[in-house]
Formats: structure tokens, sequence, C-alpha cells
């Protein structure tokens, strides 16, 4: 794996190319890692290098799936502390309506999914075998679906430029008030992140476009069929976190979003 990294400042995007070479030459057989640009022999021979087969699902758009009948959504999601909920039983709610706040500096605020009448409080089991309360909603009246919910989350005009009058605060605050958080796993609140630690100043923004498990595609349709969200979400992060270059890494298997990004970025630079 090779990587080619320039350096933009944060009103440009640098785009940085992972180049993966296959060593042994077939599919699923060893791969290696080298670069050019870190210290020592830059090779990692170890580790699963499992078949991508991205073929399967990356030229197959996002799809979104209808309207559930009921949810069920736990208090606690991330690592953090649990959210504090706001709404009662019978309580009629429109999808997006604020369902509980952040219990603290690290939690999140938690919003509707759907439309519909919040039930009787519940208690669920995590994965990970705790016990916590959750909100339960079942579905009622009309339900945003389809395209038109696509366009709701994802479309629309994304601002890219004039940014400046954004202040960190302004930003992170909105980040919070959404309930923004990572999908590493942890559901870590991302305002945490963004917020600029004086002590600790960030000069780069990384945003990991690289997706090594196989068969999954959905950041590359991401970048493919929503790239002004992604690129104003990365202007917009940088200017909150203080940074001054953001790279993007995408794998140089996927030269189509690569492309894309860049065409996209050209028009939105254009006057």
């Amino acid at each position: 794996m090779r990587q080619n990294i320039k350096t933009y400042p944060a009103q440009q995007l640098a785009y940085v190319q992972t180049n993966i070479q296959n060593y042994c030459g077939s599919e699923g057989d060893k791969m290696g890692f080298s670069s050019n640009y870190i210290e020592g022999k830059g090779t990692f021979p170890h580790g699963v290098h499992p078949p991508e087969r991205k073929r399967f699902s990356e030229d197959s758009a996002i799809e979104v799936m209808p309207p559930p009948k009921q949810v069920t959504l736990p208090l606690l999601q991330n690592i953090g502390a649990p959210s504090k909920s706001v709404v009662k039983p019978k309580q009629t709610i429109a999808c997006n309506d604020l369902l509980a706040e952040a219990g603290g500096f690290v939690s999140s605020n938690l919003h509707a999914p759907i439309s519909g009448k919040v039930q009787k409080n519940v208690n669920v089991t995590l994965p990970n075998g705790r016990h916590v309360s959750a909100i339960s909603v079942k579905a009622d009246g009309d339900q945003i679906s389809g395209q038109a919910l696509f366009d709701d989350v994802l479309g629309g005009e994304w601002p890219t430029t004039d940014l400046e009058k954004y202040d960190s605060k302004t930003i992170t605050d909105a980040v919070q008030k959404a309930g923004i958080v990572g999908l590493g796993g942890a559901a870590f609140p991302t305002h945490v992140k963004l917020i600029p630690n004086p002590n600790k100043p960030v000069d780069t923004l990384i945003i990991n476009g690289c997706e090594c498990e196989p068969y999954l595609t959905p950041d590359y349709r991401l970048m493919i069929e929503a790239p002004d969200a992604i690129i104003s979400g990365a202007l917009l992060a940088a200017q909150a976190a203080g940074a001054k270059s953001i790279y993007i890494g995408i794998e140089k298997t996927s030269p189509k979003q690569l492309l894309c990004l860049k065409k996209r970025h050209r028009e939105l630079e254009s006057p």
C-alpha cells in the first residue's frame, strides 16, 4: 500500500490515494503495506487481508429502507452518559423531534426516526449485557420515506464558501444539538472530537473513506451519490477543529469516487 499525499489549505481538499499492491499476485494472498513517508522499513506483511469482493455492491445505488412500524431506542447508545428522556407515554411526536437530551458532556441527543406515539417506557438489554431504559415509538400518520427521506438527510444545498462566519462553538453546538455520533462501534459523540484544545492544536483533519471490510461499500456509494454533504462536512469540521489541511483517504481500487469528489469540489469552487 503506497500513499501519495498532497497538502492544501482548508478551503480546498487534499485527496489521499491509498494504493493497494498485492505482492503475491492473486486475490486473497498475502498483502503488504509500504510508504515513502513513514520512517522505518515501511512494511506490514502480517495481518488478515481477505478478498475485497466489492463488485457485488459497488455499482448498486443506495436504497432507503421502508419505515418500521415501531422502534425501540435505548437511552444509552455510546460509551458516555445515558440520554435523558424528554417525552412521555402517549405523546404524539413527528419524525426528527427530540426524544432525549444529552445526559452529560460525553453523551448525545436522541431524535425520532419516525412519526408516531410514544409507548410505555421499556427496558432493554444491550449486546454487552447491560440493562438500560429505552423509548418505544409506534408509527402513526404519514411517514417520510424513499427518495424524500434520502433528500431530507443528504440533499439540498451544503455550504462550502464563506465558512469563516461560523465560529467553532457555533459548529460544535449544531453538531451536538443534531445528536451526531461516530459509527465506529463506540458511537462517540462527534462534538467532543471537534472542540479545539488550545494545548493540543489540530493542524490536519483526515476523512477516512477507505473501507477495508469485504463486500461493504456504503462510504463508496455516499461519496458518489452525496459528495456535497461530505465536502461541506469536512470543511465545517476543519473550521470547528482549527485544522488547516484536510485529507480524504480513498483506495486506489475505487478511482470512481476520487474523480467524483474532485469534479464536484471544482464545481462548488467555481463562481
